[in-house]
């Protein structure tokens, strides 16, 4: 990737993080990143392009970190706590718009490239699921097909209205679905 296609990404990245896809104008990023608009369309023929890009940068860097999670040599309850802190650190600094756009507004390329790349992750979620089983780290009479089930469900509860109005900011309501999915009703040991 040539320099300038890397500014692009980046700024592309950081802008749509910040103000959702849709607010986010061709114009914006260019000025931002400092390049022409035709440089701009010599690496993405279309802003729906760049937003595929993004998304697959930023769910292939989350994929490095949950890697390098499960890899540490410490327990998997341990691994769970982290992904909820994880969790609740991107949820935060996410802007709402975003996730919306992402989630519900995406064109159907955009939802197809999200949905692709999540459906990779989640086998290898379900796969270290499995492993904890076998390895007795996790409650052996669950099916992990319930859990990427609830995990799913979980997910489209950040945006109901009822629910959200209970909490500060997405982050606070991403760690309270998450403890819910990890812990239930019982008492954090």
């Amino acid at each position: 990737m040539s320099p300038k296609q890397a500014q692009i990404l980046e700024t592309g990245r950081q802008l749509f993080w910040k103000h959702g896809t849709k607010r986010v104008s061709v114009e914006e990023i260019c000025r931002e990143a400092g390049v022409s608009k035709m440089t701009f369309y010599r690496y993405y023929p279309n802003k729906n392009e760049l937003i595929k890009a993004v998304i697959i940068l930023i769910l292939d860097e989350s994929m490095v970190g949950y890697r390098e999670l499960m890899a540490r040599e410490i327990s998997f309850k341990a691994k769970m706590e982290e992904i909820v802190r994880l969790k609740f650190e991107s949820s935060n600094t996410v802007s709402e718009e975003f996730a919306k756009d992402i989630f519900f507004a995406a064109a159907p390329e955009i939802r197809e490239v999200y949905e692709k790349a999540a459906a990779e992750i989640m086998q290898e979620v379900m796969a270290n699921f499995i492993h904890a089983q076998e390895q007795g780290w996790m409650r052996a009479d669950i099916k992990p097909g319930f859990i990427m089930y609830m995990m799913e469900a979980i997910r489209a509860q950040y945006f109901d209205e009822k629910l959200r109005s209970m909490y500060p900011n997405l982050g606070e309501l991403a760690v309270e679905l998450n403890r819910f999915l990890f812990y239930g009703l019982g008492v954090k040991e």
